[in-house]
């Protein structure tokens, strides 16, 4: 299959213009998609090669609301879902056979010592490799594989000391561009930064992305901005406060409008941290727009959520409200430095008290939630969260909560999906909307109400049976 590398169609201009066959398996997967422009080809080889350029028109494409746009969006993830999959069994496969090999070798070695003659040793050997073939075989059978909850609590970091900071306490960093992190699928880390307005969340994020990037890590920033409710604008201002982050090399910062969605995100958040994960970054920070009563919407989308407060304590905990703090992981007073330490401390041990009294978010592990204190100014408090983070994450691992957290958030994606696409169709449905239209007079007069007004509506749109009476 040749796909053209031209970059002109859905979003951007053309800026390459020869022709490049499509990698493994790509074939079947063209073929099955047969809609798919080669633009949106050459866009997804350009995300999964790691290309910025090719990233920030994916998301373009996956964040824009133009009808012709929106299936090539679909047919992008799916080729990148597509990819991952076959990387998957790819590495599961290399991975089986280095267990085989080095199974086999073991053999030989220990009935080598055991003073077998060079016959026995090979018959052990092979033995062995046949074992490890006939484990292969299981594991392909299964489909393609993922990494283990297992293998990811493994390489998690240990626990955090009371100083924290080290940099040893972090998880390995992953190999660079072209090497197994780009081929593997690793395990990503997805946290999400919440909190009010001016809590300092926009200069902690930078903090903490450049002490991750100094630390070998690739992090993505995706910056959630407030639309207009009027024009649907968006002063997209974070990537401003994160000026040294954006220039990182090893960082991607990208500002997204919410568009009227509510929760904290913008409507196609989790699609955009698929496209981040695929380009290679390890860690996806996600910073939502300034939370206030119960928008955590956020909570679908990452494995951990941070609520980062200002140093406030006694009246002023009341206006946290408690649907935040139910789905906060970790609390996390910032700006602990300077006259403001002490109340920053303070402020942490009501919080503290407070994760006590809520039912635990995570029944099955012992995380019941943790409040710390910190400051952008001090990349020893930044260490020292990003430690509680990791914990946290090496917790949840180890009894199996990631995937299964994961898993339940893909369900709730899928019934926003479901929401905004059939409100959407409502709203161009010629007879929804002259029925509709028809009812603003009752409801004009007080004659009818709004809820019983659309029960009708729909009734004698989609019923079958008798007609709804207004």
């Amino acid at each position: 299959m040749i796909a053209a590398r031209v970059m002109r169609g859905p979003v951007g201009r053309a800026v390459i213009g020869a022709a490049v066959p499509l990698p493994g398996g790509w074939a079947r997967l063209a073929s099955g998609l047969a809609e798919i422009q080669p633009a949106t080809q050459a866009l997804a080889q350009g995300v999964m090669a790691g290309d910025r350029r090719s990233l920030s028109r994916a998301i373009t494409l996956i964040e824009s609301s133009r009808e012709e746009h929106r299936r090539q969006a679909e047919l992008l993830l799916d080729a990148v879902l597509e990819r991952r999959r076959s990387d998957d069994s790819q590495s599961a496969a290399a991975k089986a056979r280095a267990t085989a090999r080095a199974a086999a070798e073991a053999a030989a070695a220990a009935a080598s010592a055991k003073g077998s003659t060079g016959a026995e040793a090979m018959g052990a050997a092979a033995e062995a490799a046949v074992a490890a073939e006939a484990v292969l075989d299981s594991d392909l059978a299964r489909g393609p594989a993922t990494r283990t909850e297992e293998e990811s609590a493994a390489s998690a970091p240990a626990a955090a000391g009371a100083d924290g900071g080290a940099a040893s306490e972090l998880p390995s960093p992953p190999a660079g561009p072209g090497g197994e992190f780009h081929g593997g699928w690793p395990s990503t880390l997805r946290v999400g930064i919440a909190g009010p307005p001016g809590a300092g969340k926009s200069t902690l994020i930078e903090a903490l992305g450049q002490q991750l990037c100094a630390w070998g890590h690739r992090v993505a920033v995706l910056a959630i901005d407030p639309s207009s409710t009027r024009t649907g604008g968006s002063i997209l201002g974070d990537r401003t406060r994160m000026t040294e982050l954006s220039r990182n090399r090893r960082a991607y910062v990208r500002p997204s409008p919410t568009r009227g969605a509510l929760g904290g995100v913008a409507a196609h958040t989790n699609d955009v941290v698929l496209l981040c994960e695929a380009a290679g970054f390890d860690i996806v920070l996600v910073e939502t727009v300034g939370l206030g009563q119960s928008e955590v919407a956020v909570d679908a989308t990452v494995d951990c959520l941070a609520l980062v407060l200002p140093p406030a304590g006694g009246d002023e905990l009341q206006g946290v409200k408690k649907g935040i703090m139910e789905c906060a992981d970790i609390v996390a007073v910032n700006k602990a430095d300077g006259d403001m330490a002490r109340q920053a401390r303070l402020a942490a041990l009501e919080y503290k008290r407070a994760l006590t009294l809520i039912p635990p978010k995570h029944p099955m592990t012992g995380w019941r939630g943790e409040a710390t204190t910190v400051s952008a100014l001090q990349p020893d408090t930044v260490a020292t969260l990003w430690s509680v983070v990791t914990r946290f994450r090496a917790e949840m691992t180890a009894h199996g909560e990631v995937r299964r957290r994961r898993a339940a958030q893909a369900g709730q994606w899928l019934w926003s999906q479901l929401e905004a696409q059939a409100l959407e169709r409502l709203r161009k449905d010629r007879a929804v909307v002259t029925a509709a239209a028809g009812m603003l007079g009752r409801l004009s007069e007080g004659s009818i109400s709004p809820r019983r007004a659309a029960h009708v509506v729909l009734e004698n749109q989609w019923d079958t049976g008798p007609k709804a009476e207004a």
